[in-house]
C-alpha cells in the first residue's frame, strides 16, 4: 500500500495535469499555453490568473486540513510584509474588512486621547471611489469628510486639505490610490505631518506601484521607516547591479550575434544594431536587468511601494486585483508595531489575547492576568478589550496567494505594458477621448516623441549602454530601417504577416520579436491580424518596462511607477456619444469594461438617504474651501465638479496580466471602429 507522503504526490500530479487542460483560459496572456482567443468570445476586464502551482498549493493544503488562519497564512503574511518593507501584515478576508479593521484600529481605547478616532471625530476622504473606502469612518460613528476628485488623476485633489480640517476633530485621513494610480503622497503626508494625522493608503488596487520623492523630502517628512530599509538594500542592489549587469550584457552580446547569425550570413548589414530600451523590453530572447530591492535610494530618490508611507495600509486578493486568494485582503502595518496588536483584536474577535489560532500561552502568562472587572487569572484567550470581528480568510486561500506573491514582479510589468499599449493605440481618438495622467505627470509622451537614445537604469546608476557593449553605435531610426530591409531579404514570410495597412513601423518597431505592441504601428487592422502566428505573440517573457520614459513630469522630484489597476477614459464634452454608449458598445462586443467604481458617492442611494437620517455622518468641502450647505443635488453639482466628471464621463477597461496582445488590438479597434462610425 502507498504511505501518505505518495499518496499525496499522486493526487497533486493529477492536479496539475487537470489544471494544465483545465485552466488554459486563465494563464498569462503572454504564456504560450494560454487558450487561443478569436473576436466573439468575451475579454474580461479583469480575473484570475493563475496555472498549476497555484491549483497544486490549494488542493495540498487542502489535504493537510488545516482549515483556519494557519502555517500557510503565517507564511504568507511574513512574506507580503518582506516583499512591501512593513513591519507586520495581517491576512483578513477582504479588502473592504481590511479598511474596516484598519479604521477600527484608531479608535482603541489603547492609544493616546488626542489621537484616538472617536465618534463625531473627523475623517478626510474623497467623493468618487469605491464605497468600502469610506463605510468604516461612518459606521465607527466617525464624520466622512469629502472632498473633490481630480478627474484627470481620479485622485484627491491635495490642495484642498487645508480647508477641510478642523481643529480638534479632524484625526486621520483615508483615501485610495486610484485605480493604481497613486495619490500625491509628498502633499498628502505633508499634511498629515503638520496636523499630526494618521494616514491610511487603501493600496487594494495598486499593489506594486511605487511612489519617488527627493530623499531631502522623504526625511523632512519622516520616512524614517524606508530609508532605514533603503540603505540597507544599497548593498545587496549594488551586487544586483554588478552581478546582473555583466550577466545581461554578455548574453545581449551572445543573443544578438546569434539573432543576427539567423538572419542573414553578412553581418555587415547588422553591425551597427543597436538595442534601445523600448525595444529591448520587446525582446523575450534579450536578457532582461535585474531589478533593485525596493526600496531604495538612487540619485537622491527614494522609491518605495504604495501603502508603506502612511500609518496603515489596505490591500484586496478578490480576483480582480493584482493577485488573489479568491476572497482575501490584508491590513499592512507600517512601521509602528503596536498597531499590529490592536488590528489583530479587531480581526480576531475583538479579543486581547495575541495567541494565533490553535496556539496557547504565547505570553506565558495565560491565567496570570486581571482586566476590566475580570476575576484575576480569567482565561487570557476569552478576554475581549474591543468590540470586533471574525475577519480571518482560510489557510488554503493563504497556500493560493503564497504563488501568486511569485509571479507579482511579472503580473505588475504586464499591467504597465498593457495600460501603454491601449493608451497608444487610441491616442488617435484622443479629439473625444481624454484619459488618466499619472500623478505628478503632466503630458503622455507618444512613442514617435520619445528620445531617440533612451537608457536603461537599475539600482543606483545607469547600468545599460548597449551600443558601446556590443560596439553598436547607431540610432533607433536606422535599426528600424536596417530591420526593415533585413527582414525584407531574409524573411519574406514575416513582411506577409503585416499586411499594407500595418506596416508603417515607428522608430522603435522590431517586427519580428514575440511582444507586439499596438503602439508600435500607424494603423492596426484587426480583420488581418488573424494571419499573424498566434506564437509571434505568446511566449513573450516581458522585462523591466520603463514607465518615466512614457511622460513628462513635474518639477517636484516626486514621480510614480504605477501598476495599473484599469485603463481609464472619458468622453469629452461635445463627444457625439456618451460614456454610456461607448460601454453598451463593447458589452455588446463582449469586451468588459465598468465605470469607475460607485462614481460619485455623494450621489448614490445609501448616502441620499444618509442625508435624511444623518444629516451629521458627512460633511462635504467643496472646491471653493467651504463646508457645503444645504446638501442637495445642486450644491453637490458646485461643490464636486471633478467626482460628477468622473461619474458622468469615465469607464475603465481591463489592464490585468490575462490580456493577450490579440485581446488589446480587438479592444482598441472596436474603439476606434465606435468612434468612426458615430463621427458620421
Amino acid at each position: 500500500m502507498s504511505s501518505p507522503a505518495e499518496l499525496k504526490a499522486q493526487i497533486l500530479k493529477l492536479t496539475r495535469d487537470y489544471s494544465a487542460l483545465m485552466h488554459k483560459g486563465q494563464r498569462p496572456g503572454d504564456d504560450a499555453a494560454h487558450a487561443p482567443w478569436a473576436p466573439g468570445q468575451t475579454i474580461p476586464y479583469a480575473g484570475r490568473v493563475f496555472d498549476e502551482n497555484e491549483v497544486e498549493a490549494a488542493v495540498g493544503a487542502t489535504l493537510d486540513f488545516w482549515l483556519t488562519l494557519g502555517p500557510e497564512g503565517e507564511a504568507f503574511e511574513k512574506e507580503l510584509a518582506a516583499l512591501l518593507g512593513v513591519k507586520h501584515s495581517l491576512l483578513v478576508n477582504s479588502g473592504s474588512s481590511a479598511n474596516l479593521v484598519a479604521l477600527a484600529t484608531f479608535t482603541t481605547h489603547k492609544l493616546p486621547p488626542h489621537k484616538r478616532i472617536l465618534p463625531g471625530d473627523e475623517v478626510i476622504t474623497v467623493a468618487a471611489g469605491f464605497p468600502t473606502t469610506v463605510a468604516p469612518i461612518i459606521q465607527s460613528g466617525a464624520v466622512a469628510v469629502f472632498l473633490d476628485n481630480d478627474p484627470i488623476t481620479g485622485n484627491i485633489r491635495p490642495e484642498q486639505l487645508e480647508a477641510a480640517y478642523a481643529p480638534g476633530k479632524t484625526k486621520a485621513v483615508m483615501i485610495a490610490h486610484a485605480l493604481g494610480n497613486p495619490f500625491d503622497l509628498c502633499a498628502v503626508l505633508a499634511f498629515c505631518r503638520k496636523h499630526d494625522l494618521w494616514l491610511i493608503e487603501d493600496n487594494c488596487d495598486a499593489l506594486g506601484c511605487t511612489y519617488s520623492m527627493p530623499e531631502s523630502r522623504a526625511r523632512a517628512l519622516g520616512l524614517d521607516h524606508l530609508l532605514k530599509i533603503a540603505e540597507a538594500n544599497a548593498a545587496e542592489n549594488a551586487e544586483i547591479l554588478k552581478r546582473g549587469n555583466a550577466e545581461m550584457l554578455t548574453e545581449n552580446a551572445e543573443n544578438l550575434k546569434t539573432e543576427n547569425l539567423k538572419s542573414e550570413s553578412d553581418l555587415s548589414k547588422f553591425q551597427n544594431f543597436s538595442v534601445s530600451k523600448s525595444s529591448y523590453d520587446r525582446v523575450s530572447k534579450f536578457s532582461a536587468p535585474r531589478s533593485p530591492k525596493i526600496p531604495f535610494i538612487r540619485d537622491g530618490i527614494l522609491t518605495a511601494y504604495t501603502g508603506t508611507f502612511g500609518d496603515i495600509s489596505t490591500q484586496s486578493f478578490y480576483p480582480p486585483h493584482h493577485l488573489t486568494m479568491g476572497e482575501g485582503g490584508a491590513v499592512n502595518i507600517i512601521s509602528k508595531p503596536p498597531l499590529k496588536t490592536y488590528a489583530e483584536s479587531f480581526r480576531d474577535w475583538g479579543r486581547d489575547c495575541w495567541c494565533a489560532s490553535g496556539k496557547d500561552d504565547t505570553c506565558h502568562k495565560r491565567f496570570g492576568w486581571q482586566l476590566g472587572e475580570l476575576p484575576k487569572g480569567y482565561d487570557h484567550k476569552y478576554i475581549y478589550s474591543h468590540l470586533g470581528y471574525n475577519l480571518k480568510p482560510l489557510d488554503p486561500q493563504a497556500a493560493i496567494g503564497r504563488q501568486q506573491l511569485k509571479k507579482l514582479p511579472a503580473f505588475i510589468e504586464a499591467r504597465k505594458r498593457n495600460w501603454e499599449t491601449l493608451r497608444a493605440g487610441l491616442d488617435c481618438v484622443s479629439d473625444v477621448l481624454d484619459f488618466t495622467l499619472p500623478a505628478h505627470a503632466v503630458r503622455w509622451v507618444p512613442p514617435s516623441e520619445r528620445a531617440r537614445t533612451e537608457k536603461l537604469k537599475l539600482g543606483n546608476s545607469e547600468i545599460l549602454k548597449f551600443e558601446s557593449a556590443a560596439e553598436n553605435a547607431v540610432t533607433r531610426s536606422e535599426n528600424a530601417e536596417n530591420l526593415k530591409r533585413g527582414n525584407a531579404e531574409t524573411a519574406p514570410e514575416k513582411a506577409e504577416n503585416l499586411k499594407s495597412g500595418n506596416a508603417d513601423i515607428q522608430s522603435s518597431g522590431v517586427s519580428k520579436f514575440q511582444n507586439f505592441s499596438v503602439s508600435e504601428f500607424s494603423d492596426v487592422r484587426v480583420s488581418e491580424f488573424s494571419d499573424v502566428p498566434v506564437s509571434e505573440f505568446q511566449n513573450f517573457k516581458i522585462s523591466k518596462f520603463d514607465f518615466s520614459a512614457c511622460f513628462e513630469w513635474d518639477a517636484t522630484g516626486c514621480r510614480v511607477d504605477t501598476s495599473w489597476f484599469g485603463f481609464m477614459l472619458r468622453v469629452k464634452a461635445g463627444a457625439p456619444f456618451s460614456h454610456t454608449d461607448l460601454a453598451r458598445a463593447l458589452d455588446e462586443k463582449k469586451i468588459g469594461n465598468r465605470m469607475f467604481f460607485g462614481g460619485n458617492l455623494l450621489r448614490q442611494p445609501v448616502f441620499v438617504q444618509m442625508r435624511q437620517d444623518r444629516p451629521h455622518a458627512i460633511r462635504l468641502v467643496g472646491s471653493n474651501g467651504s463646508t457645503v450647505s444645504p446638501v442637495n443635488s445642486s450644491t453637490i453639482a458646485a461643490a464636486f465638479p471633478g467626482a460628477d466628471a468622473i461619474m458622468n464621463e469615465a469607464i475603465f477597461l481591463g489592464t490585468y496580466p490575462g490580456l493577450t496582445a490579440e485581446m488589446l488590438a480587438y479592444e482598441i479597434q472596436v474603439i476606434r471602429d465606435f468612434v468612426a462610425a458615430r463621427r458620421k
